[in-house]
C-alpha cells in the first residue's frame, strides 16, 4: 500500500484493530479461536503493510449488537500488500463440505466500507483504492502434504489454497503472497469510486 493510502488509514482507523508496518518488515497478526491459535506473518514488499481481522473492527464498532461475531460473515484475517489478501482458515481433511465463498464475499463487502471511510477523508485517496483480491485458504490439515517447510499454493478455482499442519503457530505467508502476485489472476478487484 502506497504512502497516502496507509497515511489516510492510519488517520481513520483505530491503532488496536490492526497491524501496520513500513517495507522490509514483518507484519504479524495473531488469531486466537477456540480451536487454533496462529500467528500468521508476512514481510511488507510495497511501501507500508496493514493486516486486521474483520471482527476486531465490529468489536470495537459497537454500533452492531453481538460484538465480534455480529452482523453476517467475514473472512479470518485480511493482509494489504499491493494487493488483498483475504484469508479463511479451515480445519477440514477435505475442503468439498466447507464453501468459504460466503465468508470471502462478506469480507468484501465490509472492505468496501472500511476504505470508503479511510478515502472519504481524502478525495485524492479514492484513486489509490484499487487493489486486486486474492481469496487464501489456509486449510489446518493432519500433515503437511510434502516433506518441504514450503507452502505449495493450489488454484482451487474459486480461490487459491496452502495446506498447514494444525499443529503449526507460526505461518509465514511471505512466499505464498509473492506466488500469487507474481503469476496468478485475482479472483477479484476492491475499487471505491
Amino acid at each position: 500500500m502506497n504512502e497516502a493510502l496507509y497515511d489516510a488509514f492510519q488517520k481513520t482507523i483505530a491503532d488496536d484493530v490492526y497491524v501496520g508496518e513500513a517495507q522490509g518488515h514483518y507484519v504479524i497478526q495473531r488469531i486466537n479461536e477456540e480451536d487454533y491459535q496462529l500467528e500468521l506473518k508476512y514481510k511488507v514488499q510495497k511501501e507500508y503493510g496493514v493486516s486486521f481481522r474483520l471482527e476486531d473492527f465490529k468489536e470495537v464498532a459497537r454500533y452492531l449488537k453481538g460484538g465480534k461475531r455480529a452482523a453476517g460473515t467475514d473472512n479470518d484475517c485480511t493482509m494489504i500488500d499491493g494487493a488483498i489478501f483475504q484469508i479463511e482458515i479451515k480445519r477440514a481433511k477435505s475442503m468439498t463440505h466447507h464453501p468459504v465463498e460466503k465468508q470471502f464475499a462478506g469480507g468484501k463487502q465490509w472492505l468496501n466500507h472500511i476504505f470508503s471511510l479511510v478515502a472519504a477523508r481524502d478525495n485524492d485517496v479514492l484513486a489509490d483504492v484499487s487493489l486486486p483480491i486474492y481469496h487464501l485458504v489456509i486449510q489446518l490439515g493432519n500433515r503437511r502434504p510434502d516433506l518441504t517447510r514450503n507452502m505449495r499454493v493450489k488454484n482451487d478455482g474459486r480461490h487459491f489454497r496452502t495446506v498447514i499442519r494444525s499443529e503449526d503457530k507460526y505461518v509465514d505467508l511471505s512466499r505464498v503472497m509473492r506466488v500469487l502476485l507474481a503469476k496468478e489472476k485475482c479472483n477479484d478487484v476492491l475499487k471505491i469510486e
